[in-house]
């Protein structure tokens, strides 16, 4: 969007979260119990590990530590793993609580290390969902990626041959006519890739519910 007008980026530690920050309305229409939830009165003397923030990252980092908690990494069980959790605010009140929702591998020109994480945690987040019915409005929609610059969209079709990519290519159909291009409203794209692996999904409810269930077996 470019800096014209911007005041220079500040220098040294970040401050505090906003104490008024604008309201999100995904948390909003969606109330919950544990939007406030706080474990104890004062923070504990020590913990085991300390996770920071219940956004997307926080919220299956405490989910994986607690209930995969016997995994070689971590070699305890669920009674012995002292996890604390902090946030600045309420529960999920930050950028995952204002995310649209877009559950989207990028099966597009990276490593296929990188490429096999995102299907797999695509997968995983599938799975959970499903296997509890986790009321998160999860629909399963494929997904649009578009491309304005010819020059980039020329590369993107040649890594699509790459080793990388190759094991992957039936997830992805190359659209270049201008008509079926119109229909995906990605006028004046000179191309796009649409995918078969890709989902719509509330990432606030989702963390809610894990939260709740958490908090049901382990407070």
């Amino acid at each position: 969007m470019g800096d014209v007008g911007c005041p220079p980026i500040a220098t040294g530690a970040s401050g505090l979260p906003s104490s008024n920050p604008t309201q999100s309305f995904w948390q909003a229409s969606h109330p919950n119990a544990v939007k406030d939830h706080r474990s104890t009165p004062a923070l504990p003397p020590k913990a085991s590990i300390v996770v920071i923030g219940t956004g997307i990252t926080g919220t299956f980092a405490a989910h994986e530590l607690l209930t995969n908690s016997t995994s070689e990494s971590i070699p305890h069980s669920p009674d012995e793993v002292e996890v604390l959790v902090l946030e600045a605010r309420t529960l999920c009140s930050a950028a995952t609580g204002r995310n649209g929702g877009h559950l989207q591998p990028l099966i597009h020109d990276q490593h296929a290390g990188i490429i096999d994480f995102e299907l797999a945690n695509f997968n995983h987040v599938e799975s959970l969902v499903a296997q509890h019915g986790i009321p998160c409005d999860f629909r399963r929609l494929p997904g649009c990626l578009g491309f304005w610059n010819r020059t980039y969209f020329e590369e993107a079709k040649a890594a699509l041959g790459s080793e990388a990519i190759c094991k992957h290519r039936e997830k992805v159909r190359v659209v270049e006519d201008s008509g079926e291009l119109e229909k995906l409203r990605l006028r004046g794209a000179v191309g796009a890739f649409v995918q078969t692996t890709a989902a719509s999904l509330s990432p606030y409810k989702l963390c809610v519910w894990i939260w709740e269930d958490l908090l049901k077996k382990f407070e």
